[in-house]
């Protein structure tokens, strides 16, 4: 199943129960492991890995809100 998510229009908000973080590591530079949790109205995002490659540690899963969509978490690798 193949869904699209148009982030263009879903407003995104750090979620405050989720141990946010930025972990600086000896080696990797100014590039830090992100440990990063957002919320909105019909989706939560997480990433955790490298900032460089953000968007290949990306977990977005739908939260069944007004106008969510059921299915489990997509994830892009």
């Amino acid at each position: 199943m193949h869904v699209q998510v148009n982030l263009v229009a879903t407003q995104l908000v750090l979620d405050r129960e989720h141990t946010n973080r930025l972990v600086f590591v000896d080696g990797q530079g100014l590039d830090p492991n992100m440990d990063l949790k957002f919320r909105g109205p019909n989706l939560r995002a997480l990433i955790q890995g490298p900032a460089s490659s953000w968007q290949s540690h990306l977990t977005l899963t739908p939260t069944g809100g007004s106008g969510g969509l059921p299915c489990g978490p997509i994830v892009r690798s």
